[in-house]
C-alpha cells in the first residue's frame, strides 16, 4: 500500500494474515540504510533478529 498525505510518501508494506497474526511487513528499497542497521545490531548482540533484506521482484530497466 502507498499512502500520499500532505505532499509525503509514507512507506508501502505487504500485509498477511497467519492464523490469529497480522504481519504489516515494510517495503523498502533503502538497503543500504538497513545494511548498515543490521551491522549495528548484529556488532551489539551478536545478530539481527528484527531486519531481513531479501529481493521480491526484479525491476524491469
Amino acid at each position: 500500500m502507498i499512502n500520499h498525505e500532505n505532499g509525503h510518501s509514507k512507506p508501502s508494506y505487504l500485509a498477511i494474515k497467519d492464523d490469529k497474526i497480522l504481519w504489516f511487513i515494510p517495503l523498502s528499497t533503502k538497503i543500504e540504510k538497513y545494511r548498515t542497521i543490521i551491522e549495528k545490531k548484529e556488532k551489539k548482540y551478536g545478530t539481527c533478529k528484527t531486519i531481513l533484506i531479501k529481493k521480491i521482484k526484479k525491476l524491469p530497466k
